[in-house]
């Protein structure tokens, strides 16, 4: 290395940890909002399983998910614990890429360098996601966002690394539980794991490799259970507050743009083509070489058939079941399928010298700026920006204070039998954290969650003085 590439390195690598550290630093910031206190209730009154239930036949199929939300939300004390629940799932989510990576890259490297490469591409999918607020900083949409992607991945690197060995009894329920629970936890989700499972299963018989019966029964356990959860009464119940859902030609017109716009954002974020040029030029990354990357499979044509089944499916399905575009935490849960996509094809794309510029002077060239401009890109473009400047104007401790002492508040009303209560409007929120605080008006739902949990009657911000307040 130059010296001009070892400072681009070094930038490079301090913005890679200031963005991975900001990125774990906001889920201590994150505080319990108008919707967790709203499942927490119900919880209570219904019991985790029961509020699921109520929910698969009212709003969604998603009693796994549900559920599970109602577990980590109904039985702790919300205002002390919500960003350990956080930290949980972002380390289960961690696990996941980690355990997909080394499915990928085998014994070509050690543990060690997986598990830094895992949490590198986890600051980038942090860095390139479109509200992280609704699914890494909320805990419902962690679970139902964030889970189901971790755990699909887990999924796969088990089935893709079990060798030869015959599955014990198990490990076959183990494998089977997770896939329907993926499947319960989104559809959407269950949908694109479908399509992997299919690719996986023809795989193995390509390559006249052992575990064909299994990649197959969890692929009829996923389309068993997307099916399921997509036929809830509370789909079609939900369905009905809209007014083109379930429409095939609406859907038809609509989701190739919304497909285009999502995938050409994704695809030209500076970002990820900084950090795809950086990769493309880095002899550790051309370095490793695992044992499947030499058989006779098309792996880039695989790889791009996949994503182009699986990304237009969500898309679809999502423009199906509403009559309109996905919401941004569905994006999210589709951008973390395209990362993975996207990062497999250029791996196999790169394997030795192919592609590489013979100079090595153009290729030190080329590292330096696309180090420099991965530096940039994640301080000053998209959540990087968005979370530096929130520290720089000190947003996140005075929000933060501002909930705490807001919760104090509560919970003083009621030992003191105050039960009508309005409390000062909270500072600025920070950019990253999603919005769903209470309102001005007592009988709004948000309103009526947070009074409920915390045995009030009623719960309302102090109204706004002018219009800088």
């Amino acid at each position: 290395m130059r010296c001009g590439e070892w400072t681009a390195a070094i930038s490079a690598a301090s913005a890679l940890a200031v963005i991975g550290t900001l990125s774990w630093t906001f889920m201590f910031i994150a505080q319990p909002m108008a919707d967790d206190f709203a499942v927490a209730v119900s919880t209570r009154e219904l019991g985790a399983f029961g509020y699921a239930y109520d929910f698969y036949f009212r709003q969604s199929g998603r009693l796994a998910g549900h559920a599970l939300a109602g577990i980590l939300l109904g039985y702790v004390e919300l205002t002390r614990v919500y960003p350990w629940v956080l930290v949980t799932l972002a380390l289960v989510s961690l696990a996941g890429w980690f355990a997909l990576l080394r499915a990928v890259l085998g014994a070509s490297v050690s543990r060690r360098t997986a598990f830094a490469w895992a949490v590198l591409v986890q600051v980038l999918a942090f860095a390139t996601r479109t509200a992280p607020g609704e699914s890494l900083y909320w805990v419902t949409g962690a679970v139902m966002y964030q889970l189901c992607v971790a755990l699909s991945f887990l999924l796969v690197a088990r089935l893709s690394a079990r060798g030869t060995r015959a599955p014990r009894s198990l490990e076959v329920v183990l494998l089977l539980a997770t896939t329907l629970l993926v499947t319960s936890l989104h559809e959407l989700a269950g949908a694109m794991l479908a399509v992997v499972l299919a690719v996986g299963a023809w795989l193995t018989r390509r390559l006249a490799v052992p575990g064909r019966g299994l990649w197959v029964a969890c692929l009829a356990a996923c389309v068993v259970g997307t099916l399921v959860t997509v036929a809830a009464p509370g789909t079609r119940a939900r369905a009905e507050q809209f007014e083109h859902a379930w429409s095939v030609g609406w859907t038809l017109r609509h989701f190739p743009v919304d497909l285009w716009d999502t995938v050409l954002a994704w695809s030209t974020d500076p970002k990820l083509l900084a950090a795809t040029v950086v990769l493309f030029l880095s002899p550790g990354f051309r370095r490793p070489r695992p044992l499947w990357i030499d058989a006779r499979v098309p792996w880039r044509a695989t790889a791009a058939l996949s994503l182009g089944v699986a990304l237009p499916s969500a898309f679809a399905a999502a423009r199906w079941a509403t009559g309109e575009a996905a919401v941004s935490r569905v994006v999210d849960l589709c951008q973390q399928v395209f990362l993975v996509g996207w990062l497999f094809v250029l791996f196999v794309s790169t394997r030795g010298e192919r592609g590489l510029p013979r100079s090595e002077l153009v290729r030190c060239v080329g590292r330096t700026l696309a180090l420099g401009t991965l530096a940039a890109a994640l301080l000053l473009h998209g959540n990087g920006r968005f979370a530096l400047g929130d520290f720089v104007h000190d947003r996140p401790n005075r929000w933060k204070s501002s909930m705490e002492a807001r919760y104090a508040t509560l919970r003083n009303a009621r030992v003191n039998r105050t039960l009508d209560v309005v409390v000062p409007r909270p500072p600025w929120t920070p950019r990253l954290l999603v919005r769903m605080d209470i309102t001005e008006d007592p009988t709004h739902w948000h309103n009526a969650a947070v009074a409920q949990y915390f045995g009030l009657r009623s719960v309302a911000l102090k109204p706004k003085l002018d219009a800088s307040d």
